[in-house]
């Protein structure tokens, strides 16, 4: 049941990143027409416009812009817009030309999406496992019934896979430890070494390419949906990385100085970022304690398991023989 879960979400997920490949293709071919602009909502990106031309007696109907970067289009402005092809999709609109490269859109998110897919994957097959499993099929378990009747059930797979890892030899024990104590090492060494080279490089940026002023366009919002704060530059909406001194007890329409990095153009950096609290002790202190976490969790495992004797609570034999 666990593979099969994750199998199928991941085939989910591959299947929303092939409709990305395929809107690349489609808006790269498809005959456009013109449209007139009447209004933007950056937050599900798109517009509304009215058709001109041959289509002018359409009513207004929505568009799909590129969301990364999200770029200004100003209301009266005149955009090219290409239908969905497919029967299915019949009705769904989307902006082209310009700024608006859809294939670059679709590689983004596919670089990405990797890992975000994996963890995304996982996380539906341990929700599938705790509902499917632990909730509805345990109980009807031979081994799980015969515990409640005070039975002593045969070991299973997993728990003689567990004993056999005691069981070894001091030196292959005493080998897992030590190598995953220099996983868990480097690996919040590598979290610490990311945070502080993404300092360094937002403050090259900050010395070395020209300042430019930003007006904020939204405050950032917070929660389990929540977004950075939104400025316009150039034209274009730009998130806020990293935050600032008062930023929250600015008012919409102020100015703030920033840069933006030519290898990320949908994001604005602050000039005075490194007085903001990403640069505080606590939010270093924070970076530390997440860096502490993969290796505690992973050496409290190993030890649990290698560096004694007993088997674990969970389990009923007390020895490879019972």
């Amino acid at each position: 049941m666990v593979l099969s879960t994750f199998a199928i979400s991941m085939g989910i997920i591959w299947a929303v990143e092939d409709e990305s490949e395929r809107i690349a293709v489609f808006t790269a071919v498809e005959r456009p027409f013109t449209a007139t602009v009447l209004s933007q909502d950056f937050e599900v990106c798109s517009v509304t416009v009215q058709p001109t031309g041959s289509r002018s007696a359409e009513g207004p109907i929505e568009a799909q812009t590129v969301c990364t970067p999200s770029f200004v289009l100003p209301s009266g402005s005149s955009v090219s817009i290409v239908e969905d092809p497919d029967e299915w999709s019949a009705g769904f609109y989307y902006v082209v030309g310009g700024d608006q490269d859809w294939q670059a859109d679709a590689e983004a998110q596919i670089k990405a999406g990797g890992l975000e897919s994996v963890l995304l994957s996982l996380a539906f097959t341990l929700l599938a496992w705790l509902l499917g499993y632990q909730l509805l099929l345990k109980h009807d378990r031979p081994s799980h019934v015969l515990r409640e009747r005070g039975v002593k059930p045969e070991a299973g797979r997993f728990e003689q896979l567990v004993l056999s890892a005691q069981h070894a030899s001091p030196a292959v024990r005493y080998t897992v430890i030590c190598f995953s104590l220099v996983i868990s090492v480097g690996f919040g060494w590598m979290i610490i070494a990311d945070d502080k080279a993404s300092f360094a490089h937002d403050s090259m940026l900050v010395q070395t390419y020209p300042h430019q002023e930003a007006t904020l366009a939204a405050h950032e919002i917070t929660g389990r949906s929540g977004e950075s704060a939104k400025v316009d530059v150039d034209g274009r909406r730009l998130s806020l990385w990293r935050d600032i001194p008062g930023l929250k007890s600015m008012n919409l329409g102020d100015t703030i100085s920033v840069v933006v990095d030519p290898m990320a153009p949908e994001i604005a950096l602050p000039v005075d970022f490194a007085n903001g609290p990403n640069n505080s002790s606590g939010s270093h202190i924070g970076t530390y304690l997440l860096a502490a976490v993969p290796g505690t969790v992973l050496m409290g495992l190993v030890f649990r398991v290698f560096a004694s004797r007993l088997p674990l609570s969970m389990f009923e034999p007390k020895s490879r023989e019972e």
